[in-house]
């Protein structure tokens, strides 16, 4: 069973998982619909601060609506941690040929009506997370992605409203829809490219681009995969039987994540 409290994470943090857990008992025992039953116990789990534990829905449980076919809004953000301030977020990416005035870079001033302040404050109860630069990236995920863990009423309607502001200062709003999340050509920061590599194997752990002319290989690490031993089982066959041995080796791992499949 995983240990959730930590004495150490809880005093950097400033918190106590009881107090706050027992903060909620009354959200908990009040919800009247399974909906809210749902996402009253996401935030109580979620008050123990750990990544690694969540709410998850089983058949024969509770029943919670939800259209899995449009979760993406054609925009994506990334915390700005040249800042201090925790409620600092970018365009990171938009949707090629969606709204010409979007441009990467431009800040985000508000979600749905709200200031960034008053949206980030009420999305966190229910977002998962251990330490305070995961949650931020964590949050700019979740601003333009939709999550069965959140309220309706936090993610919008058919659309969803960002204030946005450029680098002068001038203002405006753009009012996105939800799109499948594989229909979305991105450009922009957060795209990988790897100039002078052309890909060479994709696998769930990662994927493989090769430099000849500068003699390095670039692992783009996704995560321990269920596939990892395959992968660089092939990965070391491949490189011996092509002399590829003695190449330098980038291992990306910016956009990673954990997992123990491997």
């Amino acid at each position: 069973m995983r240990e959730a409290w930590s004495p150490l994470k809880n005093a950097s943090l400033s918190f106590d998982p009881l107090a706050e857990m027992r903060g909620l008992a009354e959200e908990v025992a009040g919800a009247d619909t399974e909906p809210d039953l749902f996402r009253a116990l996401v935030k109580l789990s979620n008050a123990r601060r750990d990544r690694h534990l969540s709410v998850t829905l089983v058949d024969g449980g509770l029943r919670v609506p939800f259209d899995d076919s449009r979760i993406q809004a054609p925009i994506r953000f990334l915390p700005d941690y040249a800042t201090d301030r925790a409620h600092a977020f970018f365009v990171s990416d938009i949707a090629r040929g969606w709204d010409a005035r979007v441009t990467p870079g431009d800040r985000l001033t508000g979600v749905n009506g709200r200031s960034i302040e008053d949206y980030v404050e009420a999305l966190i109860p229910y977002t998962r997370h251990s330490l305070i630069p995961n949650l931020r990236w964590t949050l700019a995920r979740r601003m333009s992605a939709r999550a069965i863990e959140v309220p309706p009423d936090l993610q919008g309607g058919d659309t969803v409203r960002y204030e946005l502001e450029r680098g002068d200062g001038t203002g405006y709003v753009v009012d996105a829809p939800w799109l499948a999340e594989g229909t979305i050509d991105w450009i922009g920061h957060d795209e990988r490219e790897y100039a002078g590599f052309e890909p060479i194997r994709t696998f769930e752990s990662f994927d493989v681009h090769r430099d000849a002319e500068r003699r390095v290989l670039t692992l783009d690490w996704h995560r321990f995969g269920g596939d990892l031993i395959e992968a660089i089982d092939w990965l070391v066959d491949h490189a011996d039987s092509r002399g590829l041995l003695e190449y330098d080796l980038i291992i990306d791992a910016t956009r990673s994540r954990g997992g123990s499949l491997g």
